[in-house]
Parts: structure tokens; C-alpha cells; sequence
């Protein structure tokens, strides 16, 4: 698959499509304002080509000074599963190469997204932390204003973000992401990662 990443802000009627398809829900104002915000808080903003054909898009923050934060990445429906996000992030850590990802989320797609990438990654089924990852999560979470002493903060986003709940073929996977993360409240989950050594960007990219 011809992906490709432009550093550039996407169209923002084009973006606010894409992210319709990807939340599952409807063009409104409030959601192109949620998408021009994200947009232009962004530190590293990525366009994502198939060929000609404008797919997708990811934003990044920096934390501290060498944690990537992965703000969002909405994909067409047509290329979401092809380890696109995972693309990204290896994309964005050859630029300027970071110790650690952090996202947020209550989709346990993004959870898996992840932990492909990660030598460590909380949460986990295990909850097992180690204590350099502690220190981590604890700045992220301070600089997000969130609770750092919870798997979740419940109904942080106040509502489901997604029209539609996301929902991963592993039923047990699944079942355990549940127990920690209410999709019908708003809860939001704080992941993060070791990231490993990055690797040299294939041609195209």
C-alpha cells in the first residue's frame, strides 16, 4: 500500500469527513471545530496519502522533551487496520527520535495500536508498571490534567466520543478493556509505552 506522510495541515472541510467517518458520527460545527483545534495545537501534523488520494491524518504534541503524545490520527474507513497509526508514530520518532508514546483514548483499537509498538505499555492486563514508566505517565497525566493513581478517569470526555462503540475481535481482550474503561460513561484511558529503537522509514514515506 503506497502510504505516504506529508508534514502539512490537512483541508479542514476534509478533515472534519474524515473524522465523521472515523468517530462514526455526524459533519457538525462542533465536531470541524474539535478538528481545527486538534489541528492547530498540533506540533507534528501529518497528511496521509494513498497515492494521490488524501486517507488520513495525524497530530502529535511533544511532552517534556522526549515524549511523543499521539493528539489523534482519523482514518478513512478504507485503510483503518493496515498498522497506519503504527506508520505514523515511527514516522514521527525518525524526525526527532522520543524515549516514550503516550495517547488517550477509550478505544481498545488505539490500545492495540500500541502495544505492537512498545516494550512496555500500560495499562495491561497484568497491570504491571515498572517504576521509570511510572514516572512517565505520572508528567503526562500532570500535564493533561488528569488523575495519575487510576487505570481510567471516568467520564472524562463526558460522553462516548465515537457514534458507534468500537469494539476488538479478542472477546477477552475486549472483556478486560471493559472492566476498566466505561465506553457509555466517557471514560478516558491514559497508555503509555517504551517505544523501541526506530527503524529506517522504507522509501515513499
Amino acid at each position: 500500500m503506497p502510504i505516504r506522510f506529508v508534514r502539512q495541515k490537512p483541508d479542514l472541510d476534509l478533515a472534519t469527513e474524515i473524522a465523521s467517518s472515523g468517530f462514526v458520527q455526524p459533519i457538525s460545527k462542533a465536531l470541524q471545530l474539535d478538528v481545527d483545534v486538534h489541528l492547530n495545537e498540533g506540533r507534528i501534523v501529518y497528511t496521509i496519502f494513498d497515492d494521490d488520494r488524501v486517507v488520513g491524518f495525524a497530530i502529535f504534541k511533544v511532552i517534556g522533551e522526549d515524549v511523543l503524545y499521539l493528539a489523534g490520527i482519523m482514518l478513512h474507513e478504507s485503510v483503518q487496520g493496515k498498522g497506519i497509526a503504527e506508520l505514523a508514530v515511527k514516522h514521527a520518532n525518525t524526525e526527532s527520535y522520543f524515549s516514550h508514546l503516550a495517547l488517550r483514548t477509550q478505544s481498545l483499537r488505539m490500545w492495540v495500536a500500541g502495544n505492537k509498538m512498545m516494550r512496555d505499555w500500560f495499562p495491561n492486563p497484568e497491570n504491571r508498571i515498572h517504576e521509570p514508566l511510572r514516572h512517565v505517565r505520572n508528567m503526562v497525566a500532570s500535564h493533561l490534567k488528569m488523575p495519575a493513581d487510576v487505570l481510567s478517569a471516568p467520564g472524562f470526555y463526558g460522553a462516548p466520543l465515537y457514534g458507534k462503540k468500537p469494539v476488538h475481535r479478542d472477546v477477552a481482550l475486549q472483556k478486560w478493556w471493559d472492566s476498566i474503561c466505561s465506553f457509555e460513561r466517557g471514560d478516558a484511558v491514559l497508555c503509555v509505552g517504551s517505544l523501541v529503537d526506530p527503524s529506517p522509514c522504507p522509501l515513499g514515506w
